[in-house]
């Protein structure tokens, strides 16, 4: 079942060019969310390391990217945050 919050980020138009997109937004948009609306985090750093501790299954069911030697799911970097935070 999708949450409601999750289906209307979902529906959340994505600034980006195609060429060089490693995570989707959504999972951009749904890890700020929730370390915004649970954890109270409104930094950019924070959210970052509030995302950082996501667990593995939490991130493969938002449809995070994998990496395919390590086989772990990755939660992108502070820089990737402020860049889509900031364009969106």
């Amino acid at each position: 079942v999708v949450s409601p919050l999750v289906a209307r980020l979902a529906q959340v138009p994505d600034p980006r060019r195609l060429r060089g997109l490693r995570h989707p937004l959504l999972v951009i948009l749904v890890l700020t969310a929730c370390a915004t609306l649970v954890a109270g985090n409104d930094g950019v750093t924070a959210i970052r390391q509030w995302a950082a501790r996501t667990p593995q299954e939490v991130l493969h069911r938002l449809g995070a990217r994998r990496n395919p030697l390590t086989g772990r799911y990755l939660v992108p970097s502070e820089r990737t945050f402020r860049r889509v935070l900031a364009a969106v």
